[in-house]
């Protein structure tokens, strides 16, 4: 891509904005002091930014503050908290949100400050979730932190009357419960928030109770309060998060609920998966009882029964699953399948196996092989399966089951598993590599295996191109120093692409476009004043025909789907990567995030989330939300194409 100085793209920036026709709305960055902020942001040139939080022009400040929830050097600090106390309400809102994502416990009395100060609402409530995710964050990393978990008393403590304020409280809780802190005082009052609020307050109240780990929902006033609020809620985003709690309380009564959402139709999709899914999980619900989801027109449906079974003992159902399930969907058999071969001691592997070699589509075949997994009687068909395959989707796919089969309690007697592994490490694939290398950590080698291991692998770092291998390069790094005295240092992702500010210029703030896939269309709204490198990577990519014909290659229901890959396995990139741009939307149903492997990674590949998704927030860049066709996505499976990617 051409790259242009700083000047030229300023001076093209207002042509272009002034040709532009008035059936198209420009975008923010007409404004030159705004592209030199987010310019300055995306080279993480924190200490260039810092002269703008003094600007008198709000919109700067605010821009200037949000830039560091991005470039993350907690050494800007002290910068950032003193916008807490800007005269504007957007620029403090964007300091809370900043300040949490800098994750420095010494923030947390510079918020509760702020806080008792703050009159704004959704300003207090950014504030709240902010300290909530220092403590999870900071928990994760020291259990034992006083300071730490005093906040708790703090956020137990404090009086709120807007739905601002309990929105971020919730969300505070959602971080705190998921870091594994099992206090149980914010479970206690979440009763009381949800019955001040609604909307997304309550959805975030949810999402908090399900993360929580300790053994709230087995207390028998708490039961019944669910239950009883189960039975009333009308709001389908929060009833996904009360079917995990369903199955949590595993009682007749909760039983006989579940069993009512799982099998009405009339319900929506999401909920009836979320369902399906703690039905798995509860003791108390037999395979004989699922049997009839397996019949559903829903593929997503029959694959979370299938998923739930696998919890359960099918001895007894075997056939019956497999004669049902016979005529769906390669990724229904393939997992009727797995099913049958996980409860009958691998014994399904030939059928497995015939089924692999007589499937002409990849992906059936890819289904087929993850498959093989718990058919350990095909090891050896399947290790010598790997070593020829040339597709990327299918060899990943296989190397996985190898795996998988060595896991298993009946696992192969193979002497020569270590010799087989570097067989397949030394293949020129860096999927299967990173498998390897992964697999390595966790299996028991003596002294001299180690040394073996270590001669194979640590040359092929050498070989590997960065930044588009640097995920495999870094499982590498991982392994060597897991099984060796030495301690290399993972790979850190140089700045490498220029946001195409030419380009940028060109895209309207309403940006839409259109995605076909063999499932039907969904439309985009890109999110360009927001993320601008990750839009203009995107329409760049689209323009070129890059994502036409991709696949999608990693579905998981109630979650993601995901693609846009060029090898069709996850571990494609192009030859650069993005910043990260983290700002303040969410995670909701139809977000869509550009995939990494850790900050400042990402490339092309994307995927949008089915549901509410809050633990993504502040990982993964989000740059567009869909706008119609949000029912084409939750019918996506993997294996489904994207036949082109249209800019309207």
């Amino acid at each position: 891509m051409k790259q242009f100085t700083l000047g030229a793209c300023l001076c093209i920036f207002i042509l272009s904005c002034q040709d532009k026709g008035s059936d198209k709305t420009n975008n923010k960055f007409s404004n030159v002091d705004l592209v030199k902020i987010y310019e300055l942001s995306d080279k993480r040139n924190g200490k260039d930014i810092i002269p703008y939080l003094k600007s008198s022009s709000v919109v700067l400040r605010e821009a200037a503050t949000l830039s560091f929830a991005s470039i993350r050097d907690t050494s800007f600090i002290r910068n950032v908290e003193n916008m807490l106390s800007d005269s504007d309400f957007v620029v403090r809102i964007a300091a809370a949100y900043a300040t949490g994502q800098m994750g420095l416990v010494k923030s947390l009395n510079t918020l509760k400050t702020a806080f008792d100060k703050e009159q704004d609402e959704t300003a207090r409530g950014e504030i709240l979730e902010a300290i909530g995710k220092i403590v999870g964050l900071s928990y994760s990393q020291n259990k034992t932190d006083a300071l730490v978990l005093s906040q708790i008393r703090f956020l137990d403590s404090i009086r709120f009357d807007t739905h601002g304020d309990r929105r971020g409280w919730s969300k505070a809780a959602f971080w705190i419960h998921q870091a594994g802190i099992t206090d149980e005082r914010l479970m206690n009052r979440m009763p009381f928030v949800l019955q001040k609020t609604d909307g997304d307050s309550r959805i975030a109240c949810a999402n908090a109770m399900v993360r929580f780990k300790g053994n709230w929902f087995e207390d028998q006033k708490n039961k019944k309060y669910v239950l009883t609020w189960c039975r009333t809620e009308r709001n389908s985003d929060v009833r996904i998060a009360q079917m995990t709690m369903l199955g949590r309380i595993n009682n007749l009564d909760s039983k006989n609920l579940l069993m009512g959402y799982l099998k009405d139709v009339s319900q929506d999709q999401l909920v009836r998966i979320a369902a399906v899914r703690a039905a798995g999980k509860m003791q108390k619900i037999k395979t004989k009882e699922l049997l009839e989801l397996l019949k559903d027109q829903d593929d997503y449906i029959v694959l979370e029964c299938l998923a739930a079974m696998m919890n359960k003992n099918t001895t007894a159902q075997n056939d019956e699953i497999l004669t049902i399930c016979n005529s769906r969907d390669a990724v229904i058999r393939s997992s009727a399948m797995k099913l049958s071969a996980m409860n009958n001691s691998g014994k399904m592997g030939e059928q497995i196996w015939s089924a692999y070699k007589a499937s002409t589509s990849i992906y059936d075949k890819v289904h087929y092989a993850r498959a093989l997994g718990a058919s350990t009687e095909k090891a050896n068909e399947c290790h010598a399966e790997i070593l020829i395959e040339k597709q990327f989707p299918l060899k990943y796919a296989l190397t996985e089951s190898y795996i998988e089969m060595h896991h298993q309690k009946n696992k192969p007697t193979d002497t020569n598993y270590l010799t087989h592994l570097i067989e397949i490490f030394n293949q020129d694939d860096i999927g299967t590599k990173a498998l390897v290398a992964i697999e390595l950590r966790e299996v028991k080698l003596s002294k001299e295996e180690k040394k073996s291991a270590l001669e194979n692998i640590r040359p092929a770092l050498a070989s590997l191109v960065i930044p588009r291998e640097i995920e495999t390069y870094n499982e590498i790094v991982k392994t060597i120093n897991a099984i060796s005295p030495e301690t290399l240092a993972e790979k850190k992702v140089d700045f490498n692409h220029p946001i195409d500010w030419t380009l940028v210029a060109s895209i309207p703030h309403d940006q839409k476009v259109k995605v076909t896939t063999t499932k039907g269309e969904f439309i985009l709204d890109l999110k360009v004043n927001d993320a601008p490198g990750s839009v203009s990577s995107f329409i760049t990519l689209a323009k070129s025909g890059f994502y036409n014909n991709k696949y999608f290659h990693r579905v998981i229901p109630n979650f993601v789907i995901q693609g846009g890959c060029p090898r069709g396995d996850g571990m494609g990139g192009t030859d650069y990567t993005l910043r990260s741009e983290f700002g303040l939307h969410s995670y909701s149903p139809g977000a869509v995030g550009l995939a990494s492997s850790g900050s400042d990674t990402e490339s092309c590949q994307w995927f949008v989330a089915h549901t509410h998704t809050p633990h993504l927030e502040g990982r993964y860049s989000i740059f567009a939300y869909v706008n119609g066709g949000m029912e084409v996505v939750k019918k996506i499976l993997v294996g489904d194409q994207i036949l082109k990617v249209e800019i309207l």
